[in-house]
């Protein structure tokens, strides 16, 4: 069975905290099913993107919206 339906689906995700851009233009794609790994090194914001998934960040902007 293929499922193309997206658990997750971000866009131009930006996030800043006092002033300083900490996730800029990020877009991310998984469809149900789908495994997916983050990886990077220390201090490039894979804690944030995990929080802001999961609803425990608020504020997130969207490159381009006002």
């Amino acid at each position: 069975m293929i499922n193309n339906e997206k658990a997750i689906d971000m866009v131009g995700v930006m996030k800043r905290f006092k002033g300083l851009t900490v996730l800029q233009e990020l877009s991310l794609c998984v469809l149900y099913g789908e495994i997916v790994g983050i990886t990077g090194a220390n201090g490039v914001g894979k804690s944030l993107l995990l929080r802001i998934i999961s609803g425990m960040v608020v504020n997130v902007h969207l490159c381009g919206v006002n």
